[in-house]
């Protein structure tokens, strides 16, 4: 990795996280353990849609396309290198999101023990709840919800080893694979790994293996304009079928997964022209 790419990386990644505080805003609905409040109006619900659902999308399968971009780059797959990547990994990920779902589990109970706040809470109170319902809540559904990215990326590190020799027997195959079930024409769901992880995780795995000199290559042909161009327009189709209550759900998928798509190339693209002076 050169030091354009190095810096790259940084930026993009430091842009994907303000769209993550952006999707993350998205709220139409106020939840009481008596009813839901919905927040109407076409304004609102279009601009929220059009981030919230829309141009923000496109930064959580980035995220994993630039992690197992990272996780494989200059790798040769020894047992020794997975056992550091093992051990480096416990320290970024596992403790971290250990950490922050105990502090949910904490927090949401503290606040279910204060009458005026119990109000708000619409599922089983915690102090309910059963050995594996909290064994569960703390491991595997963290109520911080958010931190379903860091334990998919745990999961995804612990199976590197089948990632990594899948890519390296089935090579492209293995990514149009994980590209078929993404789209979700077969219906398959990975228990609690979610499609869109191990798609993105090991098509960035397969660039690191296969394909570094892609992810090198600058882009500034006036093409990729046009790509720029075809994400917002797609993005603005979904959030149109979503303001029409459209009930034709493949074809928002679709629309959706396009959108995805197109952004990550846009942005990708986009960076080189910006920085193309620099």
């Amino acid at each position: 990795m050169n030091n354009y790419l190095s810096d790259k990386l940084r930026i993009i990644s430091l842009l994907l996280m303000i769209l993550v505080v952006f999707l993350h805003s998205y709220n139409l609905t106020v939840r009481f353990n008596t009813a839901d409040i919905n927040f109407e109006g076409r304004y609102n619900v279009f601009i929220q849609n059009f981030f919230g659902k829309g141009i923000t999308y496109v930064a959580v399968p980035f995220f994993f396309l630039i992690s197992g971009y990272l996780f494989f780059l200059k790798f040769n797959g020894t047992m020794a290198e997975f056992a550091q990547k093992y051990r480096k990994r416990a320290k970024t990920l596992f403790l971290p999101y250990l950490a922050w779902s105990a502090w949910g589990l904490f927090f949401y109970f503290a606040l279910q023990q204060i009458p005026q706040s119990k109000n708000f809470f619409t599922h089983e109170l915690i102090a309910d709840y059963s050995i594996s319902k909290f064994l569960d809540t703390l491991f595997i559904h963290p109520i911080p919800y958010q931190l379903w990215f860091i334990r998919d990326l745990m999961i995804l590190v612990l199976i590197s080893p089948l990632i990594y020799g899948a890519i390296k027997y089935l090579r492209a195959l293995f990514i149009v694979i994980l590209f078929t079930l993404w789209l979700g024409f077969l219906n398959f769901e990975f228990s609690i790994l979610y499609n869109i992880s191990i798609f993105y995780f090991s098509l960035g795995a397969y660039f690191a293996i296969y394909k570094k000199d892609v992810l090198l290559k600058k882009r500034t042909e006036n093409k990729y304009w046009i790509v720029t161009f075809l994400w917002i327009l797609t993005v603005l189709l979904k959030t149109v079928l979503l303001q029409l209550n459209n009930d034709q759900l493949l074809l928002l998928s679709l629309v959706d997964k396009l959108s995805v798509m197109l952004g990550i190339v846009a942005i990708w693209s986009m960076y080189d022209y910006i920085m193309s002076d620099k």
